[in-house]
């Protein structure tokens, strides 16, 4: 029996979840050691097309720790975000 395997947007909503967190000061240390082990499983768990994903994702120079509560807003709203370019423009 096979896993199931991690999405490019099942990684990026754990790794937005810490990111409120942290914007909002409400990440214990336990809770930051408990996200990175999520953060480590799921990674395992995703594809090597949907690592790539992620990795060019995060290589962008705008993508970034946000550090206000309205980066997180804008990172984890797409169509408020800067990282989602070509859902705002459709949009458009």
């Amino acid at each position: 029996m096979e896993a199931r395997m991690t999405t490019f947007s099942e990684y990026l909503e754990a790794q937005a979840e810490i990111m409120r967190l942290r914007a909002f000061g409400l990440a214990t240390e336990a809770e930051e050691d408990r996200f990175a082990d999520r953060l480590e499983r799921l990674w395992w768990k995703l594809s090597v097309e949907e690592r790539a994903r992620v990795e060019e994702f995060f290589a962008e120079p705008e993508m970034k720790v946000p550090d206000t509560v309205r980066d997180v807003v804008d990172l984890t709203v797409p169509e408020r975000s800067s990282a989602f370019p070509r859902r705002r423009q459709a949009a458009a």
